[in-house]
């Protein structure tokens, strides 16, 4: 079977989303004068609450009726995976003092696209169970887990050479822990959207043939998304006394920085949701592990090109290229799958 140009237009537009995910925190580097708090709670209001309204806004006509006639069940489900997505993506950042980035980042992401993609295919998609499509799901969903695994190794091997801190002493099993069940949340997004049909169908009835439906759902999701981080980092800077620091007059110019982190990420978020309501029904099955492997595959280029690589020496550099091509292959499945 071969792929179509309109599939294969909706998996460019995913692996473009990939390529943005994987490069909107190199801002943070240098925002040297803000504690993490007050970047992160930056970028969170930005990026969570006024981009995705403003684009919904903005590319929807009828938003408001759209969300009127849609039933408060349909919200409190997407709000309510949205929040749990919130509380994983806290975690998996509590995890890399613990077990290191390299591992945290490998256990988190195989995590988050397994339970991603499974539990819509276990669920409303049931029926592609035992398909060709369904085991093209499930052959890719194993090479990528197999990919990101070597991934991880590699980022291992590398902080190792180079002389960094994996983990702290006695708590990689904590880490570990705390990374799986933060990736295990974070997939709770994929669950959100695929509970979004209600208000999908009501914005296509004043929205005909737009590729921009999927607007509509990041709103409730993403609101509800964003209150564990927002709470987290007020405790913060309430406990280190951090909120003078946005008034610090040497980082007037990282605003700028957050509202770049913000266009990248929920840009990413963006190019995902019109990619996956392009594939059609399998989009949430098929369109996350490709994000998701495409976002590990980019994030190593962008580290690469940054020069995180130098003095890696040649076995995490080998172990880098086998588990890149590891993932390629599971995008071709996919592929395949969604066709």
């Amino acid at each position: 079977m071969q792929l179509g140009p309109g599939i294969l237009y909706a998996f460019a537009m995913i692996l473009g989303a990939a390529a943005m995910n994987g490069a909107y925190g190199i801002p943070l580097r240098f925002m040297k004068k803000w504690n993490w708090e007050n970047a992160w709670a930056a970028w969170t209001v930005v990026s969570m609450m006024l981009l995705p309204s403003l684009a919904a806004w903005l590319s929807i006509r009828g938003l408001v009726p759209a969300y009127s006639h849609t039933g408060l069940t349909s919200f409190a489900e997407m709000g309510a995976f949205g929040a749990l997505w919130g509380i994983g993506v806290l975690m998996i950042g509590m995890s890399f003092p613990m077990v290191g980035v390299a591992i945290g980042n490998a256990i988190a992401l195989g995590c988050a696209a397994t339970l991603g993609s499974l539990l819509p295919l276990l669920g409303r998609q049931s029926g592609k169970l035992g398909t060709t499509a369904g085991n093209l799901i499930l052959a890719g969903i194993a090479v990528m887990l197999g990919g990101v695994a070597i991934c991880g190794a590699a980022g291992k091997e590398r902080e190792r050479r180079q002389g960094a801190a994996v983990s702290e002493k006695g708590k990689a099993k904590a880490g570990a822990i705390v990374a799986g069940i933060g990736g295990s949340l974070t997939s709770a997004l994929n669950i959100a959207f695929a509970y979004g049909d209600p208000i999908l169908d009501e914005v296509r009835l004043r929205n005909p043939g737009s590729a921009m439906v999927a607007n509509a759902l990041w709103v409730p999701i993403l609101m509800a998304g964003a209150l564990p981080g927002l709470l987290y980092c007020g405790w913060l800077m309430r406990k280190n006394r951090s909120v003078k620091t946005y008034w610090v007059a040497e980082s007037a110019g990282y605003w700028p920085l957050v509202l770049c982190m913000a266009a990248l990420w929920f840009g990413s978020v963006l190019l995902y949701g019109a990619g996956a309501v392009r594939i059609g029904s399998l989009g949430p099955v098929v369109g996350w592990p490709v994000f998701m492997s495409g976002a590990v595959i980019f994030s190593f280029a962008w580290s690469a090109l940054a020069g995180e690589w130098k003095r890696s020496g040649g076995k995490a550099v080998g172990l880098m290229i086998i588990g890149i091509s590891l993932l390629i292959s599971a995008l071709l499945l996919f592929g395949r799958a969604g066709s």
